[in-house]
């Protein structure tokens, strides 16, 4: 079920980079490494950020009615963990890969 989900939105990610290409928006360019710095093309790129454990897989989802102490974020969780990380002068967003 997890892999299907990673598929699927890898999927919608490439499809969405690939109809940007098309219409001829500029994407940015991956980040790469050279020595022990990190560049954004060929700016140096500053990796700064929070971790949010909860991205992916909330683990502790105590809302009323709720089956579990297991569930999804909602969407206004996710958009409000990423406008912080914005605010805060953030450029990439960190997440466990897997629920403890």
């Amino acid at each position: 079920m997890r892999v299907r989900a990673v598929a699927a939105v890898l999927c919608c990610w490439l499809s969405s980079v690939e109809a940007l290409a098309e219409e001829g928006v500029s994407t940015r360019p991956f980040i790469t490494r050279r020595g022990d710095q990190l560049f954004e093309g060929d700016r140096p790129f500053r990796f700064i950020s929070l971790n949010i454990p909860n991205m992916q897989l909330v683990e502790d989802d105590f809302s009323p009615g709720a089956k579990s102490a297991w569930g999804w974020p909602n969407e206004f969780e996710l958009n409000d963990a990423l406008e912080s990380i914005r605010q805060m002068g953030g450029t990439v967003a960190r997440s466990y890969v897997l629920g403890v």
